[in-house]
């Protein structure tokens, strides 16, 4: 524990924990993270990462292009098969938005996630990503796009 808090760790689990333990500090962690800025300064994000500016706008153009893909892939879905390859997708999507310090976007997964999950097998057959959603990914697109060209004329 001590050793966590010289890392700036402000939520743990300790053993023996349960579902409701972890499902409440990872609500206390995004509640956290939600409440700072939507967009970590991409020199923060290389300095924990390890990389250099131009590996950390390849990562970041990789995850733009992977989520306007994943989004494509949303809109064509309409089956309860087709929504388990997404959620399978979307949770690499939300781990690497996290780790690019793309919090807004790994918020909006988020919820993409906690959505899809809901959807339950006798809804199949009407089986449609809600307009909001997919809208709100796509402002997150755009979001990071414009903060990358920012970033290149800065």
């Amino acid at each position: 524990m001590q050793k966590a808090v010289l890392l700036s760790v402000t939520q743990y689990i300790v053993k023996p924990y349960t579902r409701a333990n972890v499902v409440e500090k990872i609500h206390l962690v995004h509640a956290n993270v939600a409440g700072t800025r939507s967009i970590e300064e991409s020199s923060v994000v290389c300095a924990r990462l390890g990389v250099d500016s131009e590996t950390y706008r390849t990562l970041m153009e990789s995850l733009l292009q992977d989520a306007t893909e994943w989004t494509e892939l949303l809109l064509g879905t309409r089956s309860l098969a087709g929504q388990q390859t997404l959620l399978v997708r979307l949770n690499g999507l939300k781990g690497s938005a996290l780790s690019l310090g793309a919090r807004t976007m790994a918020a909006q997964l988020r919820t993409a996630e906690e959505t899809l999950e809901k959807i339950e097998a006798k809804d199949q057959e009407k089986f449609g990503p809600p307009d909001n959603l997919v809208a709100a990914i796509k402002h997150e697109i755009e979001v990071l796009q414009k903060y990358l060209q920012g970033s290149t004329h800065a």
